[in-house]
């Protein structure tokens, strides 16, 4: 019995080994390209002003929460393979549990928010110019990281270091570990908790896949004609810079220009490029107003 315990120990002892080395491996390309990524994106942000549009705030943002998870990762990888000792006191692994659970729920409010104000801009154009503003937008990024510091809250109480077994004299291994306390289990803080994380997945799921079915239907459901209009974007902005250089002068000094068109190319589709340029269409012509 004794030999066939000993030898499932072992195999366990691998197993757990060689995850914690798939795990090793892929934590840490994904660590350095993120950092490497999500710096880059405060930078180029910050650093240009006219780049700080709403959705870009709520990029450089969320880039911020995923920078302050990745600097956690090391932490993690550390506990995977030594769970204990913990050494570096009970208010660090309060503050590295409530930090990675805060910003794994910021990041998620981001989506979601990121997502509703994409649904605006598609399927709302006019009411998103006036509504999503980047006064608004910097308030709303606010709300979003209290509400998940108030939603991680909970994990200051729920954790802490605990003493599994005591430290022993004559070099015996010290077994304090940073783990969930036995109150949070016994109070039943930890269910609350559990129930909560879920909530945070499951409800921006469904927000977003009914905003992107959304999306999708009003792409899908936009006239053809509008469709085409876009992409003959640039043939019409030839026509009418070659249509500028076409004049024929009247008696009175003014300017007739004549445009030949396809079909589709209405007269009152012409984009503004001509308007600005003080003429007005009449009768399949453009003429200069007065």
């Amino acid at each position: 019995i004794m030999l066939l315990l000993t030898f499932n120990l072992t195999v366990l002892t691998y197993i757990a080994n060689t995850l914690s080395l798939c795990v090793t491996v892929i934590y840490i390309p994904l660590m350095l390209f993120g950092l490497l990524g999500n710096i880059l994106t405060i930078l180029v942000v910050w650093l240009r002003p006219h780049m700080r549009t709403s959705t870009y705030l709520y990029l450089s943002s969320m880039a911020v929460s995923d920078l302050l998870i990745l600097l956690l990762l090391p932490l993690d990888l550390y506990k995977l393979w030594r769970p204990r000792p913990w050494p570096l006191g009970d208010l660090a692994c309060k503050l590295t549990m409530f930090l990675s659970e805060c910003c794994t729920f910021c990041t998620i409010l981001h989506i979601t928010f990121l997502s509703l104000e994409r649904y605006l801009a598609v399927c709302w154009p006019i009411t998103a110019k006036t509504v999503v503003t980047r006064r608004r937008t910097r308030a709303i990024i606010g709300c979003l990281w209290l509400s998940a510091a108030v939603s991680a809250a909970p994990v200051l109480v729920m954790v802490g270091v605990e003493d599994l077994g005591g430290t022993s004299r004559g070099g015996e291994t010290d077994k304090r570990e940073c783990r969930c306390t036995h109150f949070a289990i016994s109070s039943g803080l930890l269910s609350a908790m559990m129930i909560l994380s879920n909530l945070y997945f499951l409800v921006p799921l469904c927000i977003l896949g009914v905003v992107y079915s959304l999306i999708g239907r009003t792409l899908w459901l936009r006239p053809k004609s509008s469709r085409r209009d876009q992409s003959h974007r640039n043939t019409v902005k030839m026509l009418g810079e070659e249509a500028h250089t076409h004049t024929m002068p009247k008696p009175n000094h003014n300017l007739i220009v004549t445009l030949t068109l396809k079909p589709y190319f209405e007269p009152q589709k012409i984009p503004s490029n001509l308007w600005g340029r003080g003429f007005y269409p009449h009768k399949g012509c453009w003429f200069p107003q007065a």
